[in-house]
């Protein structure tokens, strides 16, 4: 057994590795995954994001387009893709009115510590971005990854995911919205309300910037060739799954690398310098009875130097859509976090109590929703991607689109004048 006095040298090792790493780590705490960076286009005058009162949902609603059977047919695919155990078996899709999205069906008093959701690396569709400006293309090139398994229909790896996303229906000429009330899809005589606003014209005039950028990207993707066989209805629809499903964050993963060695290779300088430093911090405090106080900080720096280091170098942010992950509807306040596993190559959503909406009884629900946080989004953007606001409820069925938007409208006039 090792001495009181070796014992005390290897805590005062562990103390200072501990504390180098509270040092350098504070220095990182913005690589939080499931926060993620406004684009400049989204940046408005407007009155800043104020926390809703009641917890509210992602998705535009709509009559209900898709059948249980649709979400039944998702969740079989997903499973005979995905590894054993990838989703946690208290979750499964389910309609909150007419707005489908994910169920949790355990106890909502508690949630697992563990990863509910996980989606092999070999499912995921990613994109580099380069910088944070709107002129990047990483929305685009997304756009026509998505596109391109759409048109391989049953030979995608994705197959479930495009019927999914298109609802079941023909590709061509162009699915169905995703997000039926965002602005792009609104009448003249439904803009008209917005015109009543300072912020109301504002965002009016931001819906027509994003459609000039959005054709400049799909006019650049064009180079004399046939453009990923996409019309510009297509590249708007793959554009605004892109917008309102994609998560971005520095997440550390290839989507190009699937080799077993790359992983081992990548872990072995994050793994042996510890273990390095370990044995020597053993061999050191058992040669001498009075320890120095620098060669053991040199040992704690040895620990911590992998994870350092790590951070320092970490990839550049990058945007991916995760199935069934993505299911899930936003929840601002929702205690969720995505991050990669290299060792699993899978992404891994855990969840919190605040993930967990309570059932309505006016929906008739028997279940809490479980929701996942974007990060924080404007109002601005929530109309131009999402179609949605706080507090603002479309989940009726005998409410038409026309009077979706009036309220939608309204409340955007009202919360921003």
């Amino acid at each position: 057994m090792l001495s009181y006095s070796r014992t005390y040298c290897l805590a005062r090792v562990l103390f200072l590795a501990l504390a180098l790493l509270t040092t350098f780590g504070s220095s990182f705490s913005s690589l939080d995954t499931h926060h993620h960076h406004y684009h400049q286009l989204f940046k408005t005058t407007t009155t800043p994001w104020q926390q809703p009162i009641r917890r509210t949902l992602r998705h535009a609603t709509q009559q209900q387009q898709t059948s249980q059977d649709l979400l039944d047919t998702f969740e079989s695919w997903f499973s005979s893709v995905a590894p054993p155990s990838a989703v946690h078996g208290s979750i499964r899709h389910a309609f909150f009115g007419n707005l489908r999205g994910l169920e949790w069906t355990a106890s909502p008093s508690s949630t697992p510590s563990a990863p509910v959701i996980s989606v092999p690396l070999s499912l995921v569709l990613q994109s580099d971005i380069q910088d944070s400006t709107d002129k990047d293309d990483w929305d685009s090139n997304l756009a026509r990854q998505l596109w391109s398994e759409c048109l391989l229909g049953d030979q995608s790896k994705l197959s479930g995911y495009c019927d999914f996303l298109t609802q079941g229906r023909q590709y061509l000429p162009v699915p169905l919205s995703t997000a039926p009330n965002a602005l792009r899809h609104w009448k003249k005589e439904e803009r008209q309300a917005l015109q009543q606003s300072t912020a109301g014209k504002k965002v009016l005039e931001l819906e027509l910037a994003q459609q000039e950028l959005w054709k400049t990207k799909y006019d650049k993707g064009t180079n004399g060739n046939d453009n990923n066989n996409m019309s510009w209805e297509q590249f708007q629809w793959a554009m605004e799954v892109v917008h309102s499903r994609a998560f971005r964050g520095n997440f550390g993963s290839k989507t190009g690398d699937h080799s077993d060695q790359n992983t081992v290779l990548s872990l072995l300088p994050t793994v042996v310098p510890p273990l390095a430093a370990a044995v020597g911090g053993l061999v050191y405090v058992q040669s001498t009875p009075y320890p120095n106080d620098v060669v053991l900080a040199g040992l704690g720096a040895l620990a911590v130097a992998p994870l350092v280091i790590n951070l320092q170098s970490s990839s550049s942010p990058s945007a991916v859509l995760l199935p069934m992950i993505d299911s899930a509807n936003h929840q601002e306040d929702a205690d969720s976090k995505i991050e990669y596993d290299p060792l699993t190559k899978c992404f891994q959503m855990s969840i919190g109590p605040k993930c967990l909406i309570q059932p309505s009884a006016t929906n008739g629900d028997d279940h809490p929703q479980l929701c996942v946080s974007y990060g924080k989004r404007s109002d601005a953007e929530l109309l131009l991607n999402y179609g949605f606001l706080p507090e603002v409820s479309l989940c009726s069925d005998d409410v038409s689109l026309s009077e979706q938007r009036a309220r939608l409208a309204d409340a955007f006039n009202q919360r921003n004048y």
